[in-house]
């Protein structure tokens, strides 16, 4: 507690005064009593000596608070007088230099026992309070902190400073800690979090902050972890209610996410429902966490109530399902007892998304409502997933229940046989169960479907083979077949050589030039793209206006812009993608496509741009983008710029490129680049799962610079149960090969063999390079060299033969 200077009452004379405890009569007595030493006679001074001497202001002519009138007055005195206080013997003067002494120590309090007047009291000043040293401020400087900053220390010196500090320093500082001290700690987070609604400061917090904390959040181990997240959605409602922003569906995926882990159907129900209410649109991600939920936990009733919210959910919202908690939740429901949960869920979703998935250890139906619609319908779907196995054993069921299967079905089976890769059973369905029938409209869509996926596979002698036997066997000539299918066989025209397909077009242009279509051009496009031929690009791109009279869609700018990266005419590119971009947002595919030939042309600056714009406005990239982005971190310094670049600004205004150059690819930035790759992928996990692609990526980015963080990868990839490829293995290699370790790469080697990855030139090459480097015999490095030379022989002449 402060001690005061009490000060008596202008209305009663008799007074205590609280330095020297005596009777006085008014405050003036006190002044009186501790300047007495200062007189210099014991004569009653005049009126101007009195003045000059003792010169106190009386009440109201002096603007400095009485303590300080006190203070100052009285250690004035003390200096020019200290011999004549001194020599003061009586006891009524040393009682006088006691009260003087208090008052120059103010360490005092009233003892009167006798009752006093109604008083003012006046705060007596004490000194400022001790500053921490200079080292502790640059210490916990918040650009100072890092991930070995002392927290607890931290949070000590928040306790005893937070006060002193400004709110705008001090969320600054709390900010840092949240960034770089917490790591992966959602319970450190939380006490960052704790800590800034202690010193009044949440309120600075903007949205990104928030999704950090719920990402952190989300993956604490804590009982008390999902109320803590729905505290944060509470005070982050609040900053929207002030309209300082508008929380996104993705923070409330992160909650979805949390009660995920938990396993908390109900609770995830309930956060939906209450989205729903609150106008928060509903992703399709987010029921597949739901379905996911429901998987983990394997119990009856919980599918039985995850499927009722999903029916709910499509007849209350019109909400779209995706394909994954569809074929989840009718994979669980088939495996009750009561088979008509999956004819009653399939109805229910069947306006929005027809994707479903069948389980061939699912009890039969055995009830005449299990129509060949059904069938096809689960089988269809199966197709698209490429799970050939399942659809024919489903086919079996149906067969075994007295279902019969129409075109439709056995064209549904083909696709999943050709979408699996087993051309040899898909080409025997057809030619059992559709040729011979004599029907070319069903034999059209099957056959088109298995060069479709021959061509996706890379499989053109197949394609090839398949549209002769058909052409002869059927008699047709082109005009007479189905449009689609003249369209895959000018995609196999083209991809074997272009100008072979520019003549199957121009013959059917000039012919029939209404049998002529988009996707033609489209396939023209992407082969003189592929061959890097701008000039014929172009030509073939301008059929289009003549062809249809109208602008040409999105798909055939899409291709267009795709074409251009390859031609590396970047500019060209952009103008192309803003002409795409007035079609509306660009969907994630395309997004990806245009970082990727920005990463290919050397333009990952101009690229991140992008990626983060789109970022920026609640749109999530896909993985190919992510992976793309990854790609240009490994190679950070072919993509660093100093401020110079080709592209224009009005060029990338109408791409939608910010302009603005990024601390990331700057050529000063001495940050490594794993960092920014390995955060970035931190990122990505949250909303994708990275393929055997993106880890190899992220592993060649650790390969040339830390073999700890690669090996750490690469049991991260095995743990997901992904396969390695060859490149993988080759980047492995390449770690070996620079940090001289070729027993690693050996070992890598021996695991290639067992599991039937072939190496190729650069394996072989990285191979040699890490046994030379660990100074290994000569000998072995010969007997590996000669090893590589005949696979690789071996390996050209399969090429020749295909």
């Amino acid at each position: 507690m402060r001690p005061v200077l009490v000060l008596p009452s202008r209305s009663k004379p008799a007074t205590v005064c609280a330095l020297s405890q005596q009777p006085q009569k008014s405050w003036f007595s006190f002044h009186s009593l501790s300047s007495t030493h200062c007189h210099l006679s014991s004569q009653t001074p005049g009126p101007r000596r009195k003045a000059r001497q003792c010169p106190v202001p009386e009440i109201g002519q002096s603007s400095l608070p009485l303590p300080w009138l006190f203070l100052g007055y009285e250690a004035k005195c003390l200096k020019k007088s200290h011999k004549t206080v001194r020599s003061c013997s009586s006891a009524h003067q040393l009682q006088q230099q006691r009260a003087f002494r208090a008052c120059a120590y103010p360490a005092f309090t009233s003892t009167s026992s006798s009752p006093s007047p109604p008083t003012n009291t006046l705060p007596i000043p004490q000194p400022p309070p001790p500053q921490p040293p200079r080292k502790t401020l640059a210490k916990f400087h918040p650009r100072s902190l890092s991930k070995n900053t002392d927290m607890e220390a931290l949070f000590q010196y928040i306790k005893e400073s937070g006060s002193e500090q400004p709110p705008l320093h001090m969320f600054k500082l709390l900010r840092s800690a949240l960034y770089h001290c917490v790591g992966y700690s959602g319970t450190q987070a939380w006490r960052v979090y704790t800590a800034m609604q202690t010193n009044n400061v949440e309120h600075l917090m903007q949205l990104n902050n928030y999704a950090h904390l719920m990402n952190l959040l989300k993956f604490t181990k804590h009982q008390d972890v999902i109320a803590r997240m729905f505290q944060v959605l509470e005070h982050m409602q609040k900053a929207q209610s002030e309209h300082r922003f508008v929380i996104p569906s993705s923070i409330y995926g992160q909650i979805l996410y949390a009660l995920k882990r938990e396993k908390n159907v109900e609770g995830m129900c309930q956060l939906m429902e209450r989205m729903s209410v609150e106008g928060v649109p509903l992703q399709t991600d987010h029921y597949t966490l739901l379905a996911l939920t429901a998987k983990e936990m394997n119990d009856p009733q919980v599918v039985q109530r995850v499927a009722a919210f999903m029916i709910y959910a499509t007849g209350k919202d019109g909400m779209v399902l995706g394909q994954e908690a569809c074929s989840i939740i009718v994979h669980l429901l088939s495996r009750l007892e009561d088979t008509k949960n999956v004819v009653s869920f399939l109805h229910a979703i069947e306006s929005s998304d027809p994707a479903t998935m069948y389980s061939p250890e699912s009890s039969s139906p055995t009830k005449p409502y299990y129509d060949t619609s059904v069938y096809t319908s689960l089988m269809a779907n199966l197709a698209r997933h490429g799970d050939d196995v399942s659809a024919k054993q489903l086919m079996i069921e149906m067969i075994k229940h007295g279902v019969k299967p129409n075109d439709f079905t056995y064209s549904s089976l083909i696709e999943a046989h050709a979408k699996a890769g087993n051309f040899d059973a898909a080409l025997r369905l057809f030619r059992k169960n559709l040729t011979r029938k004599g029907n070319a409209v069903r034999s059209n869509v099957a056959l088109t479907s298995i060069i479709t996926n021959a061509m996706r596979q890379g499989q053109i002698e197949i394609a090839e083979d398949c549209i002769e036997r058909f052409l002869k066997a059927s008699g047709l000539s082109i005009q007479n077949i189905d449009s689609r299918l003249r369209t895959a066989i000018l995609w196999v025209k083209v991809k074997r050589d272009v100008k072979e397909g520019q003549k199957f077009f121009d013959t059917l242009y000039n012919e029939h030039r209404d049998l002529c279509n988009d996707f033609m051009v489209n396939h023209l496009v992407t082969g003189y793209g592929n061959e890097r031929d701008i000039e014929n690009v172009y030509n073939a791109f301008s059929v289009l206006k003549t062809m249809s009279g109208n602008k040409p869609s999105s798909a055939s700018y899409h291709h267009l812009t795709n074409a251009m990266f390859k031609c590396q005419d970047i500019s060209g590119a952009l103008m192309s993608f803003g002409k795409l971009r007035s079609f509306g947002m660009p969907d994630d595919i395309t997004l990806a496509m245009v970082v990727h030939g920005l990463v290919n042309n050397k333009e990952g600056d101009v690229a991140w741009r992008l990626f983060k714009a789109y970022r920026a406005e609640g749109f999530e990239p896909s993985v190919r983008a992510y992976t793309s982005m990854l790609k240009a971190f490994s190679k950070r310094k072919l993509h660093a710029r100093d401020g110079s670049s080709l592209l224009t600004r009005d060029l990338l205004d109408l791409a939608g490129i910010p302009n603005y150059p990024t601390k990331e690819f700057s050529p000063s930035d001495s940050t490594p680049q794993s960092v920014y790759a390995y955060d970035l992928f931190t990122q990505m996990t949250g909303y994708h799962q990275p393929n055997a692609y993106t880890y190899t990526t992220l592993i060649s980015c650790f390969s040339t610079s830390n073999m700890g963080h690669t090996l750490a990868v690469y049991r991260q990839m095995l743990s997901e149960n992904i396969m390695p490829t060859v490149e993988t293995y080759t980047s492995l290699v390449q770690c070996c090969a620079v940090n001289r370790d070729a027993y690693t790469a050996l070992n890598f080697f021996k695991e290639m063999r067992q599991l039937n990855v072939m190496p190729n030139r650069h394996t072989w090459r990285y191979l040699l390079k890490a046994m030379l480097r660990s100074r290994m015999s000569k000998s072995e490095v010969d007997q590996m060299a000669d090893l590589s030379r005949v696979e690789l022989g071996l390996e050209a002449r399969r090429r020749r033969r295909r």
